[in-house]
């Protein structure tokens, strides 16, 4: 199915747990062979491979997630089985083999999910709940932007914590999105979650971007100055070139909160340990960024001193 979603659609995600659509993402770049490590769910199978292992694998980028307003349950979701039936039963009058619906009814009568990991979400379907068409226009509203706040100077949302994803730290930056790559890395989210903690404990609120914002990893604001941080994970080996892209990135996304109306705003580089190359202090220093390195992140708090 990866093969048939499209650069900016919407992915809605259900979480098992919860047993509810928790939030959603927006597709990005495009589809690439990549290993990924895996066990089947398969009983016969995980017993006979006993660990996970790299296979072959498709990967597709996704900005996000961005939490829902509220999640939509599954007793939500099952208030509305005839109706749900309804979309299920015009799609298959009108089309032939397989739908890929993302619900089936056990024993003919209980909505449940498929199990599949991604399935086809029709706009009919989502059309049943305004928590969803407010986030996907279908074809009835296709005019109708994704939520943005351009226009308004309301910094983020609530911070979300980074997290440590599967991603391989190999994967070629110009194939895919790496921005997204370098965030699932561990010292990335281990700095940006270190840097988030020290705000907080200033009584500072750390905050993630929105859809209509740029893809910073953190901002926060001190005083009426906005800092936006661009974290980087950094070795011996690829120091240069991971501060040049956060550099690029973090004087970019400067600029585009500007543009939304924040009228001061400061771009911080922050990388996982102090870079061998002091010049990049001076650098950062003449282009109007911060430098402030992981062990420095108790000075986060203090930045807005002395700057208009």
């Amino acid at each position: 199915m990866i093969w048939w979603v499209r650069t900016d659609d919407v992915v809605f995600h259900y979480d098992l747990n919860q047993r509810a659509i928790v939030a959603w993402s927006r597709a990005t770049g495009v589809v690439t062979d990549e290993p990924t490590v895996w066990l089947s769910h398969r009983a016969e199978t995980r017993r006979r491979l006993q660990v996970p292992r790299a296979m072959p694998g498709w990967w597709l980028d996704l900005d996000g997630g961005f939490p829902l307003d509220k999640p939509l349950t599954l007793a939500q979701l099952r208030s509305q089985t005839q109706a749900i039936r309804g979309v299920r039963d015009h799609l298959k009058a009108a089309h032939e083999g397989s739908l890929y619906f993302p619900f089936f009814f056990w024993r003919g009568t209980e909505l449940r999910p498929m199990q599949p990991y991604l399935n086809k979400l029709p706009a009919e379907f989502v059309e049943l709940f305004p928590l969803l068409a407010d986030i996907a226009p279908t074809s009835a509203r296709r005019e109708t932007p994704l939520p943005s706040t351009h226009g308004t100077t309301e910094l983020g949302a609530p911070y979300r914590d980074a997290r440590v994803s599967p991603l391989s730290p190999g994967r070629d930056p110009f194939t895919v999105d790496s921005t997204l790559v370098e965030r699932g890395l561990k010292g990335h989210a281990d700095t940006q979650n270190e840097l988030a903690r020290v705000l907080q404990e200033a009584g500072i609120e750390p905050r993630s971007r929105t859809p209509g914002e740029p893809n910073f990893d953190l901002a926060w604001e001190i005083e009426g100055v906005v800092f936006v941080a661009e974290v980087k994970s950094i070795t011996d080996r690829n120091e240069e070139g991971q501060l040049r892209l956060g550099l690029g990135q973090v004087l970019r996304n400067r600029h585009r909160l500007r543009a939304l109306g924040h009228a001061n705003v400061v771009a911080v580089l922050v990388p996982e340990r102090v870079p061998r190359d002091p010049s990049w202090r001076d650098l950062c220093h003449e282009v109007g960024a911060v430098l402030l390195s992981r062990d420095e992140l108790e000075k986060a708090p203090t930045l807005a001193v002395g700057m208009t």
